[in-house]
């Protein structure tokens, strides 16, 4: 559920509504919540090809190799070795 909120009355026509909801900008303020986010993330993802998912899981694991600690230092793991970088 969402704070949005339209004062329309009950019954009203298709037209009053949709001039309601483009004043009311609800298009743009749904596209920003964290649900439509969602939505729209698994939908992009259901569309993905075999590649694509490995392509997703190659870069996630680059992602992952990085540590940042609290002084701001990352640190790289690959393989044995381990790189330091300030």
């Amino acid at each position: 559920m969402t704070d949005f909120k339209l004062d329309v009355s009950r019954g009203v026509k298709h037209a009053e509504l949709k001039s309601a909801v483009e004043k009311f900008d609800l298009l743009k303020k749904w596209e920003n919540t964290p649900f439509a986010r969602k939505i729209q993330r698994s939908q992009v993802r259901a569309k993905l090809s075999d590649f694509d998912r490995f392509k997703v899981m190659v870069l996630r694991k680059k992602v992952n190799l990085f540590d940042f600690n609290e002084k701001n230092i990352y640190i790289i793991y690959i393989g044995m070795r381990i790189y330091k970088y300030v």
